[in-house]
C-alpha cells in the first residue's frame, strides 16, 4: 500500500508503467494529452476512478508507454502491484 498526496502524479502519459494499481481510499483522474492548437497543450480527463477501481494493467500486459496520466484528485491509498506478482497472481488462476 503507498500513500499519494492531492494532486501527486501517479504516472505520467509516455511512463513505462510496471505496476497495477487499486484505489482502497481516495479518487483518481486519468487524463489524455490533447492540443487544441500548437501552442496550448493540455491535458482532457478521460476518467474518474473510485474506491476499489484498478488501473495500470494494459501496460503491463501489453508493454506499452503509458497512453494517459494518473493524477490523484484526493488524498490517496493505493494497493500497489508490481509486475512480477501480478503475473504470479493470473499464472496461479490459469
Amino acid at each position: 500500500m503507498k500513500y499519494f498526496k492531492k494532486n501527486e502524479i501517479i504516472f505520467n502519459h509516455g511512463d513505462q508503467n510496471q505496476t497495477y494499481y487499486v484505489i482502497l481510499k481516495g479518487e483518481v483522474n486519468t487524463y489524455v494529452p490533447y492540443t487544441p492548437d500548437q501552442k496550448n497543450p493540455g491535458l482532457s480527463i478521460q476518467s474518474t476512478l473510485h474506491i476499489g477501481d484498478g488501473f495500470g494493467e494494459k501496460y503491463l500486459i501489453n508493454k506499452q508507454r503509458c497512453a494517459e496520466s494518473a493524477i490523484c484528485t484526493q488524498d490517496s491509498y493505493l494497493i500497489v502491484i508490481t509486475k512480477n506478482a501480478y503475473e504470479t497472481i493470473l499464472c496461479a488462476f490459469q
